[in-house]
């Protein structure tokens, strides 16, 4: 803590640990404002707060679909209430009170903001291998999740910026 480096909420740590079995088992990454914590210790540098402030955490499926019932079950056995689910489009949102909310991408999601060359480019990018990635909760305890390559991240990110998005603007 001393460092600065305990950052991550503390209700979104305990989410992450309570799936971290299921998204090391899966073909799913942490995404958005959250992920940018993997990258501080390799970098050495804090991320904007402005950047990490995700009120929501982002998981991204990588390739195939994923059965929700997995995430919903782990979600709900981690807060100890039924978690909710919305479907809109390519995204599946997950809500338990007093937690926050969880976001489940396709990867179409981030894909459908391109075309051309960009797409083919970051369609490979997805398909590498995920990172591990480590930071230190609020609570003082390591969190360990698989995320995208930093490369790989900022491309997505870009994509989504180009959209217009302002969570990705910046």
């Amino acid at each position: 803590r001393a460092y600065g480096l305990a950052r991550m909420p503390a209700k979104t740590a305990e989410v992450l640990r309570g799936l971290s079995p299921r998204l090391f088992d899966q073909p799913m990454v942490v995404f958005g404002g959250t992920a940018l914590f993997a990258y501080e210790l390799g970098a050495g540098v804090l991320a904007s707060a402005r950047l990490v402030e995700d009120d929501h955490l982002i998981l991204l499926t990588l390739g195939r679909d994923l059965h929700p019932n997995g995430i919903s079950a782990a979600y709900t056995a981690t807060a100890g209430e039924d978690a909710s689910m919305t479907r809109r489009g390519d995204r599946t949102i997950f809500r338990v009170p007093g937690f926050p909310p969880i976001e489940v991408w396709r990867t179409e999601y981030v894909l459908n903001h391109l075309d051309g060359d960009h797409l083919d480019v970051l369609r490979s990018a997805l398909a590498c291998k995920p990172v591990t990635g480590l930071t230190v909760a609020r609570d003082g305890q390591p969190v360990e999740f698989r995320t995208l390559d930093v490369r790989t991240y900022a491309m997505a990110a870009q994509a989504l910026a180009g959209d217009g998005d302002a969570l990705w603007a910046d």
